[in-house]
This record gives C-alpha cells, sequence and structure tokens, in this order.
C-alpha cells in the first residue's frame, strides 16, 4: 500500500486537473502491478517444470549446460517479484482516491473558479498514518488496539461566502489473539467525517440558531449525524459510519469496508447541513459573490 501524502492548494479546475492525473498515475500502476504478477507466476511454473524436466534427464544423456534453466528461471522470478512489490508500495488506496475525487468534484461546482480550496489525502495505512490511541491486553488474552488515522481534508469557499473545511478520519479497533500456529487478527473500521462551515456573518449572524435546524439521527444517505454545533461564527456538524469488520485468519480475509465513507455520502453531509443552513437564510438575503 502506498505512503503517498498529496497535499496541494489551487483553484477548483487545477484541482480537479491534479487528481484527475494522479487517477491516471494510479492506474497505470495497477496495471504494472498486473503484469509483473503474471510474471512471478509465470516465473515460478517455469521453474518447476525445469526442475522436474532436469530430474529425469540421465547426466550421460544430456548436456550439462541444460542444468542453467533452473537457475535462470529463479532468478527472473527474483527480479519479477522484486518489481511486484515496488509496484504494490506505490498503488494508491482506490477508495480514498475515489471518495477525495467525488467530493471535490460535486463541491467544485459551487466554488467560485478563481477561489484557492486545498486538500490533503494521506494513503498510507492506518498503522503507519495514523495515531496508536490504545493498547491493551496480554500474550495469553490478545491484545487490543484503537488507532485513528486523519486522512482526508478538504476546505475552500462556496459562492454563497461561506467558508467550509470537511476532515475524515478512520478509527480502527485491531485485535489480534495468538493461535497455534497463526495469529488470527480482527480490525473493525468505523469513520468520522466534521463538516465545520464559517457561516457569512452578513447573512447568519447566529450559527447557534442554525445548528438547531439541523436533524441529527440516521440519516438516508446510510451514516448518522450525531451532532450540530454553532460556535461564535462557525457551524460544526459530525457524522460517524457503522462499524465494517475485517478477519485476518489463517491464510484468508473476510468482511467488507462497505460502510465506509465514499463520495456520495460525504455529498449527503453537505446536504443535510445545507437543509438546515436553507431554513435560517432570512427572507431576500442576497449571498455574496
Amino acid at each position: 500500500m502506498s505512503t503517498l501524502i498529496v497535499k496541494t492548494k489551487n483553484t477548483y479546475p487545477n484541482l480537479m486537473k491534479e487528481l484527475i492525473r494522479l487517477k491516471a498515475w494510479d492506474e497505470e500502476i495497477e496495471r504494472k502491478r498486473k503484469t509483473w504478477g503474471w510474471m512471478v507466476a509465470l516465473s515460478v511454473i517455469c521453474a518447476i517444470l525445469a526442475i522436474i524436466g532436469v530430474a529425469k534427464l540421465s547426466s550421460d544423456s544430456v548436456n550439462q549446460a541444460v542444468y542453467i534453466f533452473p537457475s535462470l528461471f529463479a532468478i527472473s522470478f527474483v527480479v519479477s517479484l522484486v518489481i511486484y512489490l515496488r509496484q504494490v508500495s506505490k498503488d494508491l488506496d482506490n477508495r480514498k482516491l475515489e471518495t477525495a475525487m467525488s467530493v471535490v468534484a460535486r463541491i467544485g461546482e459551487d466554488i467560485p473558479p478563481e477561489s484557492q480550496c486545498a486538500i490533503t489525502i494521506d494513503f498510507k495505512e492506518y498503522r503507519k498514518g495514523g495515531s496508536l490511541v490504545s493498547k491493551s491486553g496480554s500474550w495469553l488474552t490478545g491484545h487490543e488496539f484503537l488507532y485513528v488515522h486523519p486522512w482526508l481534508n478538504f476546505s475552500g469557499k462556496l459562492y454563497d461566502g461561506n467558508k467550509f473545511d470537511v476532515l475524515v478520519e478512520t478509527y480502527v479497533k485491531r485485535k489480534e489473539k495468538r493461535k497455534r500456529k497463526y495469529t488470527k487478527v480482527k480490525e473493525a473500521f468505523s469513520e468520522k467525517a466534521t463538516l465545520t462551515v464559517r457561516l457569512n456573518p452578513e447573512i447568519y449572524p447566529d450559527p447557534a440558531q442554525v445548528a438547531g435546524n439541523i436533524s441529527t439521527g440516521i440519516t438516508p444517505y446510510g451514516f448518522e449525524i450525531k451532532r450540530a454545533i454553532g460556535t461564535d461564527k462557525a457551524l460544526k456538524v459530525t457524522l460517524e459510519t457503522g462499524s465494517s469488520v475485517i478477519v485476518h485468519a489463517r491464510g484468508s480475509m473476510s468482511g467488507t469496508l462497505d460502510k465506509l465513507l465514499n463520495g456520495d455520502r460525504l455529498l449527503g453531509l453537505f446536504i443535510q447541513t445545507y437543509a438546515g443552513i436553507a431554513k435560517a437564510r432570512p427572507e431576500g438575503a442576497v449571498p455574496a459573490q
């Protein structure tokens, strides 16, 4: 998994161009990874066949040069494996990239084309990019870890004069339990997104009143709005997803991450927030351009 961190500030049109180039680069990395993966498998098969073939031949009836073939295929395997692992290390998390591209593309339609917006995407795995919050357990009972990993931050200014900042964090409860010949790992993933909107004070002088118009609880978008708070000139709305569990057993993996955030769910956070903001808009108010 890639350790790349993308951090850039630009106008919305140029930001989208950068993300599109990043997507094309990732697709090329995935193509190379698949190609070299096949080369690894082919090298193993050829090496095994060469060893079997040489073993069946008598040293009196074959030139000693044929013994070099198993070695050549073994070298090919090592080289292919090294290149394959390098491509794997560059491969980006598709969910993160697609979520970021989707939310930028959709929210960008409400950002003036000359206005600067900023984005940070951390593609690291949660144990490398995140922070260890707590650790408990023992060798006998197993260990339990809690990680938090902020991986997406997108901010900008909208046509209505409001400034927004959305932060996405992944929380992972990781349980490790030693078995006789392997360690069973259970990971429970959940995510929290916090949308902070610095309201245009000329139109919304009381963020607390706006917060009261935002419905909390389960939404049609597959997440729960936990709280909506108005303080000073800012409105802060927080959503939390359900838990997605991945289990790594002996030689197998089960579970999905289908409950985590995607572009539609993040857009839903903006929609739910702006539904409350619209209720608080004074009649006849003209948004700043």
